[in-house]
C-alpha cells in the first residue's frame, strides 16, 4: 500500500472560499516569529520561569536561614571531635 503524497500550496489572495478566508483570518491574528512565535511558547516559556525560580527559591532558603540562625550551643561542628562521654561509677 502507498503512502499518499500531499503538496503544500499557497491559495491566491483573491480565493472566497472558507477554507482560504479562515486561513487568511488567522495569519492576520498570528504573532510574528520575533514576537514570540506561537501563542503557546508563552505559557512554557512562563512555566519554565516558574520552575526555575521556585527551585531557587527553596535552594537558597535554607542555607540561608542556617547561616542567618549562627552556631548552635551544644551540637557539635562537622569537623570537630566529639566530646568524650564520662564514665558512669
Amino acid at each position: 500500500m502507498t503512502v499518499p503524497v500531499f503538496e503544500e500550496y499557497e491559495p491566491a489572495i483573491d480565493c472566497t472560499c472558507a477554507g482560504c478566508a479562515v486561513q487568511r483570518r488567522t495569519a492576520a491574528r498570528a504573532v510574528a516569529v520575533r514576537y514570540g512565535g506561537h501563542p503557546a511558547a508563552h505559557g512554557a516559556r512562563r512555566a519554565l520561569v516558574l520552575a526555575t525560580a521556585a527551585g531557587v527559591v527553596l535552594s537558597c532558603g535554607a542555607t540561608g536561614a542556617a547561616a542567618a540562625a549562627g552556631p548552635t550551643a551544644g551540637v557539635p561542628r562537622a569537623d570537630e571531635e566529639p566530646a568524650p562521654v564520662p564514665a558512669t561509677p
